[in-house]
């Protein structure tokens, strides 16, 4: 039960849940509007941001923040890319791309979604590692408002899917995209007025970071039930205590 902006589970027992903003299943633009704009001027405030989609199978993680591959219905993250093109405070947005995915918390695996080697539908020649350095991900810059959805469908093309009882493309693994939105090489401080106004801060100098974050459930590669689909509840507790290392 949703009543402004407090989400009250049906009982018993009942539980109420109080949120800084709940929208409905036809919010639009709005949503946007709220969440990306704000997280766009907390990075060119200089502070990191981070949005994190979070919820069962076929809740709609992936198509909120990617939206759906016929490019019809844009996601959150192309939204912002876009947004952040045509901010004055921004000279420079890349994006990249990572997959964690672990049949135990004891082997996980990264994996470089732009590396050209994962560009592949076979699972067995994807190129994964133990560890992980972020600066040394594929960066893919963004030139124009079409390589915002171009390149995240890229990305999500070479993360790994497989069918359950309920979503035909579920995604096996947590995917995090990166961006970076750069500062130009000099700052006008004269024309920071206000924090609304878009422009650096003038204490930032290097890059910041917005990271948006769909958090998927995991499940074993190989587990496979009688009518040949891919269980999505095995190992879906197990595999959530690796969200630390993750973060």
């Amino acid at each position: 039960i949703v009543d402004k902006d407090t989400i009250t589970t049906v009982g018993p027992p009942s539980k109420s849940y109080s949120f800084h903003s709940v929208f409905r299943e036809h919010a639009s633009n709005e949503l946007c509007n709220t969440i990306i704009d704000q997280m766009l001027h907390n990075v060119i405030m200089g502070f990191n941001a981070v949005l994190f989609a979070y919820g069962q199978t076929v809740s709609g993680k992936t198509f909120s923040i990617i939206g759906n591959q016929q490019q019809t219905e844009i996601g959150m993250l192309p939204h912002m890319l876009r947004s952040a093109l045509d901010k004055p405070g921004i000279s420079r947005v890349s994006l990249s791309a990572v997959e964690v995915l672990g049949q135990i918390v004891t082997s996980i695996e990264f994996f470089d979604l732009l590396d050209q080697r994962n560009q592949n539908s076979d699972w067995s020649k994807k190129i994964g590692s133990t560890t992980i350095n972020i600066d040394k991900l594929n960066q893919t810059v963004i030139q124009n408002p079409e390589d915002a959805y171009t390149i995240v469908q890229t990305a999500r093309q070479a993360s790994q899917v497989a069918p359950t009882g309920k979503n035909p493309d579920s995604s096996r693994g947590r995917v995090v995209f990166l961006s970076q939105l750069q500062p130009p090489a000099q700052t006008n401080v004269q024309n920071q007025q206000s924090p609304s106004s878009w422009w650096i801060a003038p204490e930032v100098r290097e890059t910041v970071h917005s990271a948006m974050t769909s958090l998927i459930q995991p499940t074993r590669k190989y587990y496979i039930v009688e009518d040949g689909k891919q269980d999505a509840s095995i190992q879906v507790c197990r595999n959530y205590k690796s969200c630390s290392r993750t973060a």
